[in-house]
């Protein structure tokens, strides 16, 4: 009899040893990512929550994603105490846009730690997907038990941003910046903080925070070229706006506002290159484009291409008053008789009474009809 149990405790030893084998070997063959064969491997085992998480994980890891929930939820239902597989089940669920079942897992979550910061960030991402305002009252929730929490502090000030509410940006994103002061996202956001309240020199800092962070993207150049051109520091303005151009050569936006850079230079040939070539790339209304020509033509006394400029301008946008106002000035340049440009400006105020240039037009005209009577004297 003593023979017959102690038998049975080997052989129960021994299968323990041996299972304990195999799971150690589809582990380790899942931390190297040969996640397929640590699949094979954890199947030979008796089914269980642990057996099952593990199967998740590695049809997560291939992106099979309907295999992998279907392993979480059984893990789940055999082992509902087991918060890191119910935890990474309702990541998975909110992964594949199954919002109602992510959400309702999140809250489950919860409502056994309240504590969690992160259990909150998730939930807010969910709400977010459905375009909730109880995104950011989650995100909140998740700063309050952390305000440590990168991603929430991203998320309340990213809004904040977006609702153009400047101090609150600046409060959340010194307050991530605190506890990491390389974070590119919080970085990123205080620069384009600044930049929309118009103050350039620390938006350039921030900027350029981020390029030495290797944070080399085309937004970045573009910022800078338009930060240091508002700056007059129009040499770096080139250089970023050209880094801009050789990211997307063919961006209508940056090649005009190098032209306008070459303009302020007076460089004057450069800028009505650049000018007709991001003319030439849209397809879409250019009155203000077409309006920048005709200055340009005006700046170097080229006044008949301004005329045709501003026309332009003006069939692309009749409502354009700027391109209408220079057209007049211009057409009135050009013009060698005073009762011509008379005519000019009564015609402008028939045709235009409501024009917010209506005063100074009167006021011109006014002036023209004098020194025609001073001529007649």
């Amino acid at each position: 009899m003593i023979r017959i149990i102690f038998a049975c405790i080997l052989l129960c030893y021994v299968k323990t040893e041996a299972q304990t084998s195999v799971l150690t070997k589809a582990d380790s063959l899942y931390a190297l990512g040969n996640y397929n064969k640590a699949i094979t491997l954890y199947k030979t085992q008796p089914p269980n929550a642990k057996t099952g998480s593990k199967i998740a994980a590695a049809y997560e890891a291939l992106g099979h994603y309907d295999k992998a929930l279907a392993y979480y939820k059984t893990s789940v239902q055999a082992d509902s105490s087991k918060l890191l597989t119910r935890y990474k089940y309702a990541k998975l669920l909110a992964k594949t846009k199954k919002q109602t079942l992510a959400e309702s897992e999140f809250k489950a979550l919860i409502s056994t730690d309240s504590l969690n910061p992160n259990y909150q960030y998730q939930l807010g991402l969910v709400y977010q997907q459905e375009n909730d305002s109880l995104a950011m009252v989650a995100f909140k929730k998740a700063f309050k038990l952390d305000t440590t929490h990168q991603k929430a502090i991203f998320k309340i000030a990213k809004y904040h941003l977006v609702q153009r509410q400047p101090d609150s940006v600046a409060h959340y994103t010194n307050i991530g910046l605190s506890s990491y002061e390389n974070n590119v996202e919080l970085i990123s956001l205080n620069a384009q903080n600044d930049y929309y309240k118009g103050d350039n020199h620390s938006a350039i800092s921030g900027f350029e925070k981020l390029l030495e962070l290797n944070e080399k993207t085309l937004f970045i150049y573009e910022k800078l070229g338009t930060c240091y051109a508002n700056t007059y520091n129009y040499a770096k303005a080139i250089a970023y706006f050209e880094e801009a151009l050789s990211i997307a050569p063919e961006k209508p936006g940056n090649v005009f506002n190098l032209g306008m850079v070459y303009a302020h230079l007076k460089q004057f040939k450069k800028a009505e290159t650049y000018i007709k070539k991001a003319i030439a790339l849209q397809d879409v209304p250019l009155g203000n484009e077409y309006l920048q020509l005709g200055l340009l033509y005006n700046r170097q006394k080229k006044y008949n291409k301004g005329i045709a400029a501003f026309e332009t301008a003006i069939q692309e946008a009749p409502e354009n008053e700027r391109a209408i106002f220079f057209l007049l000035n211009t057409k009135a340049e050009v013009l060698t008789h005073i009762d011509d440009k008379i005519k000019l400006h009564e015609s402008f105020l028939k045709k235009y009474p409501k024009s917010s240039s209506e005063a100074i037009v009167k006021y011109r005209l006014s002036k023209l009809k004098e020194e025609k009577f001073m001529q007649g004297k």
